[in-house]
């Protein structure tokens, strides 16, 4: 249990760095959103044997 309390203390005293997965999270969104886009481009081409 003093374990326990010892790794609560020093997460209370130094948490993770939110910041970073925010903006970890925020490239993951843009190279999917850039994806999305690029493959409505493609869909939206006509086909080349006029399908």
């Amino acid at each position: 249990m003093t374990v326990a309390v010892h790794e609560l203390e020093e997460f209370m005293a130094s948490p993770p760095d939110r910041p970073s997965t925010l903006a970890r999270r925020f490239d993951t969104y843009e190279g999917l959103r850039q994806r999305a886009q690029l493959y409505q481009g493609v869909r939206r081409r006509p086909a080349a044997g006029g399908f």
